[in-house]
């Protein structure tokens, strides 16, 4: 003898479309332990009895009822209370439990409009364009004039004194940075120690 298994879940999810005229209520027949409306075309005027008691309630698009103690109830009531307009219902049935993770908004949902500002990041090549050696002066301090703005200005110390630039302290061979930059850049120090200064576009 060959067994053939047709199905072994008890009524399992189903969805129901269903059309309510004015002011009746529509009984909808399948064991179930949870259920959910999952459309309503007049919202302010759906109202559900489940399994025959406790009457009738409003109930929200969206939301979800499971039957406490795994109860299974074999029908329930759906009613539209709208005077002259046939309501239209999509709801879901099943024995088991319904986990609904759709975002569901209702209402009137006002969003802020943005235009497009779209950011564009391209490197460019920096290009040398001055390049040299400074010596300190007695003073202690060496004024280099960027005289327009630029990708980037870079001082190292090659001498073996330290020396600092815009408050940082090189060392020999300290090498410091400066980006998109104009201005005089400050390099002090003992007399006699030098630097090279290179300027890129």
């Amino acid at each position: 003898m060959t067994n053939f298994n047709l199905g072994t879940l008890t009524a399992p999810y189903r969805e129901f479309d269903i059309e309510i005229a004015p002011g009746t209520l529509y009984p909808l027949r399948y064991d179930h332990q949870a259920s959910e409306i999952l459309e309503c075309s007049l919202p302010d005027n759906i109202e559900v009895c489940y399994g025959g008691s406790g009457g009738f309630t409003k109930l929200q698009t969206g939301m979800i009822y499971t039957y406490p103690n795994d109860e299974v109830v074999p029908f329930l009531q759906i009613r539209n209370t709208h005077a002259t307009e046939t309501m239209t219902v999509k709801i879901g049935l099943a024995i088991g439990k319904l986990d609904d993770r759709r975002l569901s908004v209702s209402g009137t949902v006002t969003v802020q409009s943005t235009t497009d500002n779209p950011v564009y990041i391209e490197r460019s090549p920096a290009t040398q364009c001055v390049a040299g050696q400074i010596t300190i002066p007695e003073g202690g301090v060496y004024l280099y004039e960027v005289t327009e703005k630029v990708q980037k200005v870079v001082v190292q110390n090659l001498s073996a004194s330290a020396i600092s630039a815009f408050g940082f302290v090189l060392f020999q061979w300290g090498v410091f940075e400066l980006e998109n930059f104009k201005g005089t850049v400050s390099i002090f120090g003992p007399a006699g120690a030098t630097a090279h200064v290179g300027v890129f576009k």
